[in-house]
């Protein structure tokens, strides 16, 4: 155009083009070319040239536009090509640098490669070196679960999926949680697909989680437990707090008291009333002290008489804890009554009984003694006065073979007899003869019986006495006797008041030629048919 060339005559005769150079000039250019680009018009030289328009200086313009056209498309390209280097560098770092493991994998989900975080979660060895499928890195229960979510990705043209907390295996075998999450990426030149997956460690949450949930069903148990232990308990729980106000009581109280947990909290008063006159100082002073003392106050055992619903009087027992939170804060008095009125009862009849045995023990004629631990804890004044002592302590914490002879008439110790004696009474009573030995070093022979009691919740053995020594003196004439009668050269027999024979020794067999065994039961009458008269005195024939 005239406005940006002007044709001027060479030396030659040829025209010269003079370009307009200007930078107005060459913004117009481009804005031309910018105009055409947009309009997608890249082919004005053909156009002009089809149309027979084209003159020298047409034709150049329109050059010029569509070189601009091309450093405009240049510049572009260029920039392009600056923001992909920047966006993969951008990528680079991310992928490498991000806290999350993640692994760039193939169709066959072979792991092409992975970023330090994927390898340290996953143990990887060198990727160079060593092929790692994916899909062996999931725990064999949530593979099937994996194979949907990467055809979701792959076949189905789904983006971008996950999944939660899938179980993977490493290398090393350990087994973590991590949640999932896969993307297709662009193909590559060859047209092989290529995907991201990224795995969040999730093992901590997962182990949290499930620690939490076993915190709770140990609390869900541990109040079910309590819960039991309170509601189902035949004693009265409850919980003072830090101001003396009930703040709970277990229906146990009903049981105890003949009232219900709603008549203790209505009224705080109602206890103090159904205390009896005399145990209701005791009481308010604990109270008082529980006030005073808080966290220090306790009570190991408090008995108070209750007069039940129903009119009659209980015993109970009180015993208290104070509570503390976790922080140290006091949270009051956890307590318990129970009720002892069948224990009290057990145990008068028990001191009942007692009194009633020590005084049968110590006004019985016989003689008697206690042994625990194979001791003498007791005696009687008649065992006492059968040993010739006067003082209990000369027999007391002493062992029966202290004061016996060393050995008994069977040839064995005296000590080892008494523990072996002891040890066979365990659950049975033991009868047997035993020689003593009195102050006066005499020995008396007695028939003892072991029966094995309980004292004070204690194992204990009494011992009763039978005096022998009589019996013992007759028993040893009676072997004097028989020693004479079988050992003396004249003809004895013996005779029953029917004067009938019972016995001859054997002299009598001797002498008369019969045997004991024709005579006995038969008169001394028989005797005289073949005797001489003279050999048969009236005194031999006398029983």
């Amino acid at each position: 155009t005239a406005s940006t060339t002007q044709m001027k005559t060479a030396d030659k005769g040829r025209p010269e083009i003079e370009l307009d150079e200007s930078a107005e000039a060459l913004e117009r250019l481009r804005d031309r070319a910018r105009a055409a680009l947009r309009a997608g018009h890249f082919d004005l030289a053909e156009e002009l040239i089809a149309r027979g328009d084209a003159n020298t200086t047409s034709l150049i313009e329109n050059l010029r536009v569509y070189q601009a056209e091309l450093e405009i498309q240049n510049e572009e390209l260029l920039q392009s090509q600056v923001h992909a280097a920047r966006a993969l560098e951008r990528f680079t770092a991310l992928f490498h640098g991000a806290p999350i493991a993640e692994l760039l994998v193939d169709q066959h989900w072979i792991v092409l490669d992975a970023n330090p975080a994927a390898v340290q979660l996953f143990r990887l060895r060198n990727l160079r070196a060593h092929r790692h499928f994916l899909l062996r890195l999931v725990d064999e229960r949530d593979r099937d679960g994996f194979l949907d979510l990467m055809k979701a990705i792959a076949v189905e043209g789904t983006p971008q999926q996950e999944r939660l907390e899938f179980r993977f295996t490493s290398t090393d075998g350990t087994v973590f949680f991590g949640d999932l999450h896969g993307a297709r990426l662009p193909d590559t030149d060859d047209g092989e697909p290529r995907f991201l997956c990224a795995v969040v460690d999730r093992t901590a949450v997962v182990e949290q989680r499930r620690a939490l949930q076993r915190a709770h069903d140990r609390l869900a148990e541990s109040q079910e437990a309590y819960r039991v232990l309170t509601e189902f308990s035949i004693d009265w729980d409850y919980w003072l707090g830090p101001d003396g106000r009930l703040i709970y009581t277990s229906p146990g109280c009903h049981r105890v008291s003949g009232y219900g947990a709603s008549a203790f909290i209505d009224d705080p008063k109602l206890m103090q009333r159904l205390l009896h006159p005399d145990d209701r100082p005791a009481w308010q002073a604990h109270l008082d002290s529980i006030q005073t003392c808080g966290n220090e106050a306790r009570c190991d055992g408090m008995l108070l008489r209750l007069r039940h619903h129903d009119g009659s009087w209980r015993w109970i027992e009180h015993a208290c804890r104070p509570v503390t939170a976790n922080d140290g804060r006091y949270l009051g008095q956890r307590a318990v009554m129970r009720d002892v009125t069948a224990l009290q009862q057990a145990n008068a009849k028990r001191l009942e009984s007692e009194h009633r045995y020590r005084a049968l023990f110590e006004s019985a004629a016989e003689p008697m003694l206690l042994l625990q631990e194979a001791k003498v804890t007791k005696i009687n004044p008649a065992a006492l006065a059968m040993l010739g002592y006067e003082s209990l302590e000369a027999i007391l914490g002493k062992r029966p073979d202290q004061f016996s002879p060393p050995f008994q008439p069977n040839g064995r110790s005296s000590a080892a007899e008494v523990d072996r004696l002891l040890s066979e009474t365990a659950g049975k009573s033991l009868r047997f003869e035993w020689l003593h030995q009195r102050s006066d070093s005499a020995q008396i022979l007695v028939e003892v019986t072991l029966v094995p009691v309980q004292v004070d919740t204690a194992q204990a053995t009494l011992v009763h006495w039978s005096d022998r020594t009589e019996v013992a003196q007759a028993r040893q004439r009676e072997i004097q006797a028989s020693t004479i009668f079988e050992h003396t050269d004249e003809a004895i027999m013996l005779t029953d008041p029917d004067r009938r024979i019972s016995v001859v020794n054997s002299a009598f067999t001797r002498i008369t030629g019969h045997e004991e065994a024709a005579v006995v039961g038969h008169t001394p009458a028989m005797l005289g048919a073949g005797h001489d008269e003279g050999m048969l005195s009236e005194t031999q024939l006398a029983s």
